[in-house]
């Protein structure tokens, strides 16, 4: 049986894979509309597959980012949490 975290990895494997046969499936033109609508930079001499590369390079990064600012929001409430829970204490 898998843990959640290996079922997360699969999952995000299979999304990961479905969304380059998605981006494989475009044209030039659309890849290159694409990076200019997600404001992506360097990708005008680029062939295909690099560009695809670039494209889910972008998005991963831009996953972990908000992956990130969710942690340090959690991290944020549970330091303030505490604080009030220490305040109590100390009244």
């Amino acid at each position: 049986m898998q843990s959640r975290c290996g079922h997360a990895r699969v999952k995000r494997a299979q999304m990961d894979k479905a969304r380059k046969t998605r981006l494989e499936n475009m044209t030039m033109i659309e890849l290159r509309a694409l990076c200019k609508k997600k404001e992506i930079k360097g990708y005008s001499g680029l062939n295909k597959d690099k560009l695809i590369k670039k494209i889910m390079g972008d998005e991963k990064k831009k996953r972990l980012n908000r992956e990130k600012l969710k942690i340090e929001r959690f991290e944020k409430r549970e330091d303030k949490r505490k604080k009030l829970e220490i305040e109590k204490l100390l009244k």
